[in-house]
């Protein structure tokens, strides 16, 4: 049983040492970049094998384990995973709300083209679960539905083909859905094929006029994939480094705080690190998934940020309660 075990445990220390080696050299070319989504997952399982690597006495493997255990554990770290890795959201904008800011609540979901349960996540959507909603994957009947129903008085969608998918036969768009009106809005494409990004600039009383980026960037399955998805994010990020005034970006970037295009994401655009990130697919595994949903904020403190439960999504809605400046009167 003790050999069996220290097979095993060596195994997985194998696979384990790969991985760390792709992650340390930051090799991002398909599929290797695949490997840097789930540096927690790699840091639970380095942690298991310190138990079970001291309790066969394999002391090469406990060791090699605490190094691999402590390599992941400073990157979780270095990323801001903590508390709000899994943590319901607990602030409201009354609770939030501070002397010379005003607090507004924004959620981004990737609603899934085949979602079973329109109607459930209609009515969600009626009962307004935030200020601001900007919703990925919407299809072109449910859209309309949304507008018919008047759910939320400011809305913006987007439909351009490269959103649509072989697989799925309606149109599909990026939604704004807004308590606000829209002073602007526009959409950018780093190249002719690239999904659009969206540039909507809402008009909020009080204070200066924000700016809200819908980004549904491409799943990296493939290397051609894999590029869209870079161009993408970069061209993007270029256009949100020029933007002035506050900024918040959001969608589904399918891409972690752990692969080198996030970082050379956050640079362009000029914006810093978030404090904390939040698991978002897939929904079924909670907080073991991995965070490719992301809230991102210039000149714009976020209060709360959280998970909520899906409706017939594999993704999970990311909600954040935001702290904006109010102009000097």
């Amino acid at each position: 049983m003790r050999k069996v075990c220290s097979f095993t445990c060596s195994i997985f220390l194998t696979g384990l040492a790969i991985a760390a080696t792709i992650f340390l050299l930051r090799l991002r070319s398909w599929p290797f970049e695949l490997f840097h989504h789930f540096v927690l997952h790699y840091f639970l399982i380095s942690g298991l094998l310190v138990v079970v690597c001291t309790m066969v006495r394999a002391k090469l493997g406990a060791a090699s384990s605490v190094a691999l255990f402590l390599l992941f554990g400073f990157q979780l770290w270095g990323t801001h995973i903590g508390p709000g890795w899994s943590r319901h959201c607990t602030a409201s904008t009354a609770e939030v709300s501070q002397e010379g800011l005003s607090a507004i609540t924004l959620i981004t979901y990737n609603i899934r083209d085949d979602n079973p349960h329109h109607k459930t996540l209609g009515a969600w959507l009626a009962s307004q679960p935030a200020d601001v909603v900007v919703l990925q994957e919407v299809p072109s009947s449910v859209e309309e539905w949304y507008r018919e129903k008047s759910i939320y008085p400011y809305q913006h969608q987007v439909y351009d083909p490269a959103l649509n998918h072989q697989n799925f036969p309606e149109d599909r768009a990026t939604v704004i859905l807004s308590k606000y009106p829209f002073d602007s809005n526009s959409n950018f494409k780093p190249s002719e094929d690239s999904r659009p990004v969206t540039f909507a600039r809402l008009s909020i009383p009080g204070i200066e006029n924000l700016w809200i980026v819908a980004i549904d960037a491409r799943e990296p399955m493939t290397s051609a994939l894999l590029g869209q998805r870079d161009m993408l994010l970069l061209g993007a990020a270029r256009k949100i480094g020029n933007l002035d005034g506050p900024v918040v970006v959001a969608g589904d970037f399918n891409a972690t705080p752990f692969t080198p295009i996030y970082d050379d994401f956050l640079q362009l655009a000029d914006i810093p690190p978030p404090k904390s990130i939040i698991a978002s697919f897939p929904a079924s595994i909670g907080w073991f998934g991995i965070p490719i949903d992301h809230i991102l904020v210039r000149d714009v403190q976020v209060a709360d940020i959280c998970a909520l439960s899906t409706i017939g999504s594999d993704h999970r809605p990311v909600k954040s309660t935001l702290l904006l400046a109010e102009l000097i009167k």
